[in-house]
Order: C-alpha cells, then sequence, then structure tokens
C-alpha cells in the first residue's frame, strides 16, 4: 500500500465495525507499522469513552502521514532559561570518598561552574569533619549557592532501573527524552528514534517525518512542564507535539522555525492512559550547497509541576 492511499478518506465500511475491529481494520488500511497492543487498547478504551470513530481515524492517518496531530489551542506558558546541569546525586556523593576536599571542587564545579572560594570550603569542610552534616545536605547547600548566582542546576536520583527517570527534590519528577550531558554525550530515551534519524557526530541528521516519538507511559494526572532546548540552523523547522492516547488528544503542540529555548505546561487527566512527545521535522532550507539537515537537542524532558 502506498502513503498516497494512507492519504485518502476514511472508508465508509469502517465505520459500523466495534470499537476494537475498527482500530485494527484502520491500522491495517493505513499500513501503519509500530502500532502496539497496547496502541489499540487505549484507543478502543477512547471509543468506549466517547470518542468519535472519525477522530480516531484521524490520529492514525495523521501518524501514517509522519505529521503531528490537529493542533490545540494554546501557546508555551513561559520562556525559560534551560537548566546549566543535570547532575545525579549518586554519582555526587560517591565522588572520591575519601577526600571531601576533592568531592566538594567537584560538586561545586558541576552545580556552580567554579571552584569553591576560601570560606565557602572551609564551612562545608568543617561541617562534613564535624558530622554535622552528610554529603548529600552539602549537595542541597551548594545547590542553594547556585541558585544564588542565577544558576539552575538540577540534582536527581535515578528512579529504579531506567536512567532516564529522575527524581528530584526541588522538581519532585522528570523523564529525560533526548538530552546532551556535560561530556557531550546526547543520550535518547529507549526506542524514542525512528529510522528518520542518523546519530552523527554533531548531534541528529534528519529526514522529513516523525522522527521521535516516546516513551509512551502513563503520567500521574496533574501539571507537567515540558522543557525543550533545542539548536538547529535557523533553516529548519520542527514542531514538537505532546499527545496522549495513542495520539487522539492533543495536549501540546509547537512549531520551532530556527533554534529555540523554552518550557510549556499541558494538564495529565485521569483519562489520558498513555501520554507520549514527538518530534517532527517538518522542512529544511540548507545554507549552503548540500548542507545536512542536522539538529543538536540539547534537552527535551518532562518534568512534574503540581497536580
Amino acid at each position: 500500500m502506498t502513503r498516497e492511499t494512507a492519504m485518502t478518506g476514511m472508508p465508509s465500511n469502517l465505520m459500523s465495525l466495534p470499537a476494537e475491529a475498527f482500530v485494527r481494520a484502520a491500522v491495517e488500511h493505513l499500513d501503519l507499522p509500530g502500532v502496539t497492543p497496547r496502541d489499540i487498547n487505549v484507543m478502543t478504551q477512547s471509543i468506549f469513552r466517547g470518542v468519535n470513530k472519525s477522530r480516531v481515524w484521524e490520529a492514525l492517518q495523521a501518524r501514517a502521514q509522519g505529521r503531528p496531530p490537529r493542533t490545540p489551542m494554546g501557546v508555551p506558558t513561559a520562556l525559560v532559561r534551560p537548566d546549566d546541569e543535570i547532575a545525579i546525586e549518586e554519582v555526587l556523593v560517591g565522588h572520591a570518598p575519601e577526600d571531601d576536599v576533592i568531592f566538594l571542587d567537584y560538586a561545586f564545579y558541576r552545580l556552580v561552574g567554579r571552584a569553591p572560594e576560601l570560606h565557602e570550603r572551609l564551612a562545608l569542610q568543617r561541617d562534613l569533619t564535624a558530622g554535622a552534616a552528610d554529603r548529600s545536605d552539602i549537595i542541597a547547600r551548594i545547590v542553594q549557592i547556585a541558585y544564588g548566582e542565577a544558576r539552575t542546576p538540577v540534582v536527581a536520583r535515578l528512579e529504579g532501573m531506567n536512567p532516564f527517570a529522575l527524581v528530584s527534590a526541588k522538581q519532585a519528577e522528570r523523564l529525560l527524552l533526548l538530552h546532551r550531558l556535560s561530556n557531550g554525550q546526547l543520550v535518547a530515551a529507549e526506542g524514542g528514534l525512528t529510522p528518520a534519524v542518523e546519530v552523527v557526530e554533531d548531534g541528529l541528521s534528519l529526514s522529513a517525518g516523525l522522527v521521535f516519538q516516546g516513551k509512551k507511559q502513563s503520567l500521574r494526572p496533574g501539571l507537567w512542564r515540558l522543557n525543550v532546548d533545542w539548536r538547529q540552523p535557523s533553516g529548519s523547522v520542527v514542531t514538537i507535539a505532546a499527545t496522549a492516547n495513542a495520539g487522539l488528544e492533543s495536549l501540546f503542540s509547537l512549531t520551532l522555525a530556527g533554534p529555540a529555548s523554552f518550557a510549556g505546561e499541558f494538564r495529565v487527566l485521569p483519562e489520558h492512559l498513555v501520554v507520549e512527545v514527538s518530534v517532527y521535522a517538518e522542512r529544511h532550507t540548507p545554507d549552503g550547497e548540500g548542507q545536512a539537515w542536522i539538529v543538536d537537542p540539547r534537552d527535551l524532558s518532562l518534568c512534574w509541576v503540581t497536580a
């Protein structure tokens, strides 16, 4: 089946099918790869809750065409400076376990971006030696110093066995989808990058269409913030969208022309069984003849805000 077939209207004989049969028939008709049993289940449950079958078809058709679903009304709620650093608490605490001076230097470098001043080093080292504070307490105090210098580090601990699920005292819960570490390595949530992407030294080499989709999981109901720090040439255009229930519910969508750094918020409801964030490469006007379409995502993550 060609992609042109996928772009036609919904066959009339599908509308009379029961919910699950309709979803399976629509997936087969559109020749959609990568649709999981969980996707089929959440779309079926959505129909049972009253979602019109035409909306299910529209969401599946958008996926087949590699384009964002219908854009909801809304704009980012905040333009923010991205986090200066994300540091794992276990790594900080465990650094140089026999030498508090080296530990303090390392923690300051990671969180404040400088060496500690003499009075800072002496005060913190005295509390460590006297047992008045442990290393986790010291890290919390260094973070406060960083805030006072207009830096925004996040100290997080690993959640379970997934290195991309982080929990911090300040931001409660954070899910990393795409992130460039301080050592320059680019990490991506498992299964998020599509075949339209090639990982290269400078970032990601893109082809038009869906380039990232993840992490397809349940999020607790409440307000979530989508953090984006996306570096790309001025002629590059991508759309970043958050959807629920296999694309049936649009939670957030914004098209970026050129580089951008922002945070946008959206609300997850109890009926949003599965939430995912997708990135669509729209178009690229090269600055030079034959120049590759390369982007450098520094951060694409979700963090919990409030109930």
